[in-house]
């Protein structure tokens, strides 16, 4: 019982650190873009909010500029950062 009870006030000072605010603030935001998915009807839908978020969260899309016209150039990478 000793090691658990260490083992719950070691994660308790963890958790203590975590910005509240920012977390439910992220939370939040899945949920929404996951409530958005189950609503989805065609892969041109899927795309555009794929691409909405992505850049709401802060993340990188592997190319730039018109998808197709990038996948055309047969020499140019499709980096994930």
């Amino acid at each position: 019982f000793r090691q658990v009870a260490e083992q719950f006030e070691r994660y308790a000072a963890e958790l203590e650190q975590i910005d509240y605010e920012k977390f439910r603030t992220e939370v939040d935001t899945f949920n929404m873009i996951g409530q958005q998915l189950d609503n989805i009807q065609d892969e041109k839908q899927l795309n555009v909010l794929l691409k909405k978020y992505i850049t709401l969260i802060g993340g990188a899309l592997p190319w730039q500029g018109d998808f197709n016209a990038f996948m055309q150039q047969k020499d140019t990478p499709l980096a994930f950062a």
